[in-house]
């Protein structure tokens, strides 16, 4: 079973139209998850994956690997 929220978030500049989004989740406690926390967590999280992803392919620098080669490393 899974729970779909539909919803909109304004855009950053807060001029323009709100953008439509989905959000499909396991979370089903509409008591203890509610829907408002949980849209702005999921943007939260895309916010950090989004700063992860920048570190990783345009602020390391020339060839240096950010993640050990072996099991110990």
């Amino acid at each position: 079973m899974v729970r779909a929220l539909a919803y909109r978030l304004k855009d950053q500049v807060g001029e323009g139209p709100a953008n439509g989004y989905r959000l499909v989740t396991t979370l089903l406690d509409t008591g203890r998850d509610h829907a408002r926390q949980l849209a702005v967590l999921y943007r939260e999280r895309w916010e950090i994956e989004s700063v992860f992803a920048e570190i990783k392919t345009h602020q390391r620098g020339a060839r240096v690997v950010l993640s050990s080669k072996t099991c110990r490393g």
